[in-house]
C-alpha cells in the first residue's frame, strides 16, 4: 500500500512539472488588428512582429523562436525591452537572435528596466552593429510607397533621468500622422493616452506569470495584485496598448496557464 501512495504521488508530481515546463517554453502566436483611418493605405495589411521580455532566454531551442518569426512574415519587428536579464547579464543570447532578427524584417529596439546593468553598452553597440535601430526617447519615419507613419521609443522609467510625461512630450511628433510608440511599461496607459499615442506595444508585466482561470493574472512588477494590463488589447481615449505576456523569465522561472508568446499586429484601414 505504501509503495502504492508513493508511486501515486510521484506520478502526480511528473505531471505537474511537465505541466509548469510546457507552459513555460511553449511558444505561441497571438494575432491582433490595428484598425485606424491614419493607416496610410499603402500599409494596408502591414505586419508587425513584437519580441518582449527575453531574459537571455533562447526557449530551450533558439529555432522555435526563429520559425515563429519567419511563420508571422512580418514587416517590421519590434523588441520592447529586458533582452538581457539583470541577474544574467551575458549578452550573447541576446545579440545572437538580433543578428537572426535583421535577416527577417528591420528590427528595432527600446529598452526595459533590466538593461540597467553594465552590461547594457554592449547589448546597445551590438545591437547597432547587427543593423537594429535603438530608440532612446526618439522617432524615426517607417516608409513605403511614398507614404510614412512615426515610430517612436522611449527609455524605461528606470534609467531615466526626465519623467515619462516630459519625454513623451518631446518625443512624439504632433503632425496627425500615425504614430507608433514603442514602451517598455503597460501600467503607464494614462500617459501614452494623454500625449496622443495612437498604438503602443508595451511587455514587462509577463502576463501576470501566474494566471487562473476566469480571474486571470494574480501579480504583475508595478502594479501589484490583480493587474489591469498583463495581456491584450486595451483602449484609452484614442490611444490602442497591446501588451506582450513575453518570452522569458526573470525571478520566478516558471510560468502556470500563461505561456509565452509572439505578438503580431496587422495594421488595417477602416
Amino acid at each position: 500500500m505504501k509503495k502504492r501512495v508513493v508511486l501515486f504521488f510521484a506520478i502526480i508530481l511528473l505531471i505537474i512539472t511537465a505541466v509548469l515546463l510546457t507552459h513555460t517554453n511553449r511558444l505561441g502566436t497571438t494575432e491582433y488588428r490595428y484598425i485606424s483611418r491614419k493607416v496610410p493605405a499603402a500599409f494596408q495589411g502591414y505586419r508587425i512582429a513584437q519580441i518582449a521580455d527575453l531574459h537571455n532566454d533562447d526557449l530551450g531551442d533558439p529555432t522555435i523562436l526563429l520559425h515563429a518569426l519567419q511563420e508571422a512574415k512580418p514587416d517590421l519587428i519590434v523588441i520592447t525591452g529586458d533582452m538581457i536579464d539583470a541577474r544574467k547579464t551575458d549578452v550573447k543570447t541576446a545579440l545572437d537572435f538580433a543578428a537572426q532578427f535583421v535577416q527577417i524584417a528591420p528590427t528595432y529596439y527600446i529598452n526595459g528596466n533590466h538593461e540597467w546593468v553594465a552590461a547594457y553598452a554592449a547589448l546597445k553597440q551590438g545591437l547597432k552593429d547587427r543593423g537594429v535601430t535603438v530608440l532612446e526617447d526618439a522617432s524615426v519615419r517607417v516608409e513605403k510607397d511614398g507614404a510614412f507613419f512615426h515610430l517612436a521609443g522611449v527609455v524605461d522609467p528606470f534609467l531615466a533621468d526626465r519623467l515619462l510625461t516630459d519625454r513623451l512630450a518631446d518625443t512624439l511628433p504632433q503632425d496627425g500622422v500615425l504614430t507608433i510608440l514603442l514602451s517598455h511599461r503597460p501600467e503607464r496607459l494614462e500617459a501614452y493616452a494623454e500625449a496622443g499615442t495612437d498604438l503602443v506595444f508595451a511587455g514587462h508585466a509577463h502576463g501576470g506569470q501566474i494566471r487562473l482561470p476566469f480571474i486571470g493574472a494574480i501579480y504583475a512588477p508595478h502594479q501589484g495584485l490583480f493587474p489591469a494590463y498583463t495581456e491584450g488589447m486595451h483602449t484609452m481615449n484614442q490611444t490602442t496598448l497591446v501588451i506582450s505576456r513575453g518570452i522569458g523569465n526573470s525571478l520566478f522561472p516558471l510560468r502556470i496557464n500563461n505561456p509565452p508568446e509572439l505578438v503580431v499586429v496587422k495594421l488595417q484601414r477602416p
